[in-house]
């Protein structure tokens, strides 16, 4: 990469087009701020075993099949501590499925 580099730069001066030279120099630059900024700021997970609640947001737009697949599949996964809605809407959805799967 720093021959590259060099040899755009140095060319990018060679035809005097400075285009050429901010951009080679640029792009060195943004690869660097990368590299530094992910060896640094990188997140480590530092929680075991306590796993925050979460709440899904179902959006299904005519698709009333699907609702009652997507809920299980939810349901069915790995992380238990899920919320799919509050008790009222919840109810709303299982009286739906009744409805639907009637």
């Amino acid at each position: 990469m720093i021959g590259i580099t060099s040899y755009y730069t140095s060319y990018g001066i060679k035809i005097g087009n400075s285009f050429v030279v901010y951009s080679t120099i640029l792009l060195v630059y943004s690869v660097i701020i990368w590299v530094v900024g992910w060896f640094f700021f990188k997140s480590k997970i530092t929680t075991v075993g306590d796993n925050g609640l979460v709440s899904m947001i179902i959006p299904i737009y005519n698709q009333k099949n699907m609702i009652k697949v997507v809920i299980e599949a939810i349901y069915a996964s790995s992380y238990k501590n899920v919320v799919v809605a509050d008790e009222r809407i919840r109810a709303a959805i299982c009286c739906y499925l009744v409805l639907v799967s009637v």
